[in-house]
């Protein structure tokens, strides 16, 4: 006899077996709740001369962002999606024009996941300590929204376009870690949940959770601090 799957807790993302969650319809198949996290980028290469594009599809389940020098979620964003030239000895061998040539690559969000979780950066290997590599403290700002149109791929985003849409993601949930190395420190997270007699201005409050200790926060004490996960549901 089979058993049902457990309803989700009330506030939950729903998503049943089987089920095609992804935003942008790509109808992929998985297994309840890792299809949720389950994404796609898209890396272009263009050819300068003969105008030829080759694309590569790479699955994700989190978007890594660089955070040195960057301001914010949205600038690290851009940064990762920015075109990028190929030249020199970085030349691009184009199958088409048989050589090396200059072309231009550009990697952008093919298939937004339901639940986007965007990992900041913050432990580098260029520069690494006797305990291993260190940690990046910039302080990059984030907000409790945002819109994601301008890092689609280019027919995703021409599509948006066409039809007046606009793809936003709703901040749910940040994870931060306490500590100097990859090796040592503590984690804890924020979390946004409903509260019917006190709410915020948006129909939320949020929580910090740290061990077996829960206590309510406000927007403010969220946002100031530094996150190394960012929990985005998309609407």
């Amino acid at each position: 006899q089979k058993c049902a799957a457990p309803k989700p807790p009330p506030g939950a993302i729903e998503g049943p077996a089987g089920s095609a969650t992804s935003p942008m319809g790509s109808g992929k198949k998985g297994l309840y709740p890792f299809q949720l996290f389950s994404g796609a980028l898209q890396s272009q290469v263009r050819c300068s001369v003969c105008g030829n594009a080759s694309n590569t599809v790479d699955p994700i389940e989190d978007l890594g962002l660089e955070i040195e020098g960057v301001g914010s979620v949205e600038e690290a964003l851009r940064q990762h999606t920015k075109t990028e030239t190929l030249e020199g000895a970085n030349a691009y061998k184009c199958e088409y024009c048989n050589k090396h040539v200059k072309a231009t690559k550009k990697i952008t969000l093919l298939d937004v996941p339901q639940v986007l979780v965007i990992q900041l950066k913050r432990f580098t290997f260029t520069q690494c300590s006797m305990f291993g590599p260190s940690k990046v403290n910039d302080n990059v700002k984030f907000n409790r929204n945002v819109e994601l149109n301008e890092f689609m791929a280019d027919h995703q985003r021409a599509k948006l376009a066409e039809e007046g849409k606009t793809l936003s993601a709703d901040l749910h949930a940040v994870v931060v870690h306490q500590g100097s190395t990859v090796h040592s420190g503590h984690y804890y997270a924020y979390v946004r949940g409903r509260n019917i007699e006190k709410p915020d201005k948006l129909g939320f409050n949020w929580y910090q959770m740290n061990d077996s200790s829960v206590r309510k926060v406000e927007w403010k004490h969220v946002k100031e601090d530094s996150p190394y996960l960012l929990f985005y549901n998309i609407k």
